[in-house]
C-alpha cells in the first residue's frame, strides 16, 4: 500500500472524512497541543523528508508557518503536559 492523504474523524458513532490538508506521507508524527493535532515532518514516500508542520482542529487542517526543525521522518515527539 502506498502512502495517504486522508484524515478521518469519528463523530459519535459516525466516521466522516476531513477536509483536505497535509500531502500524502509516512513515517510522520502527531502530538497533541492546546485541543489541536499536531503534525511534523515524514517522508513522501519517495526517501526524502519533509520538513511542513500542520495543525488540526477537528475540523480543518491550516499549515504553521515554516520556521522550525529541519526535514525528518521516524523522530519523536510528545505531547506537552
Amino acid at each position: 500500500m502506498g502512502v495517504l492523504s486522508d484524515t478521518w474523524t469519528l463523530h459519535g458513532s459516525a466516521w466522516g472524512q476531513s477536509s483536505a490538508g497535509p500531502g500524502a506521507r509516512d513515517s510522520h508524527r502527531v502530538a497533541t497541543l492546546g485541543g489541536k493535532v499536531v503534525l511534523f515532518g515524514g517522508n513522501a514516500g519517495g526517501g526524502a523528508p519533509l520538513d511542513d508542520t500542520w495543525t488540526f482542529d477537528g475540523t480543518r487542517w491550516l499549515r504553521a508557518p515554516a520556521s522550525g526543525p529541519s526535514a525528518r521522518w521516524d523522530h519523536g515527539m510528545a505531547p506537552l503536559p
